[in-house]
């Protein structure tokens, strides 16, 4: 069974970002000066800019203080969009936050967002079907920025109810262990799942858009969440 491995990839890009900025202290520009400003304003004016500079390219640690988080660079968005439009029967696939903004709001797609709804990242074609998905990793934590994400996606399906085109598909993918854990599939599967609507996992979509291509539907389809992530 096919599974994203977002925590290697995040491992593999934060090491990628902490060997650039080391790079980039062999020749700083005013991007890294800022940043080094930034870190003496926050705790010792008592480092010169030289000696940060040389500690930035000697200690990989301390370098990782000025790389780009990878969470910020896109990265669990762009591991779902490859891992989808791989997918045998995935048509006409558009990553959406790269080209526009689209939501659904009461059922009906829109470019006017409304009632705080998440916008809409990845469209594709699987036969007849026109699926439209919004996409969260979220994380080992609980706190605040977990649940939100967790809120944006019930956000998202409530939104979906009202949807009546037997043609028109809305997918809430949600990856990680958060989901997992605290049963959020099941619950919001529970709470909003409708005929042309449902909760599931990237792990999914492989058996979910054959099911499709086979002309099924998803009235039947059962999500897989017996498989855990690495924790």
């Amino acid at each position: 069974m096919e599974i994203i491995d977002y925590e290697g990839e995040i491992k593999k890009k934060r090491l990628e970002n902490i060997q650039r900025v080391q790079r980039e202290a062999r020749n700083p520009q005013k991007q890294l000066f800022e940043k080094i400003n930034n870190f003496r304003e926050r705790h010792s004016n008592s480092w010169t800019n030289d000696e940060l500079i040389e500690k930035i390219k000697t200690d990989e640690i301390f370098a990782a203080v000025f790389a780009v988080d990878p969470a910020k660079q896109n990265l669990y968005e762009n591991l779902a969009a490859d891992f989808i439009r791989n997918i045998d029967g995935v048509e006409n696939f558009i990553n959406l936050p790269n080209q526009t903004k689209m939501f659904v709001v009461n059922g009906e797609i829109t470019s006017i967002r409304s009632n705080e709804v998440k916008s809409i990242d990845f469209t594709w074609n699987v036969g007849e079907y026109t699926i439209y998905s919004s996409h969260k990793y979220t994380g080992t934590g609980t706190g605040t920025a977990q649940k939100h994400q967790y809120f944006e996606q019930r956000n998202f399906m409530r939104n979906c109810l009202d949807s009546k085109d037997p043609h028109v598909i809305f997918l809430a993918i949600c990856d990680g262990p958060y989901y997992e854990r605290f049963g959020c599939i099941e619950e919001l599967n529970n709470d909003f799942r409708t005929p042309n609507s449902i909760a599931l996992t990237s792990r999914d979509l492989p058996r979910f858009c054959e099911s499709l291509s086979k002309g099924i539907g998803i009235k039947s389809f059962k999500t897989d969440s017996s498989l855990l992530y690495n924790l």
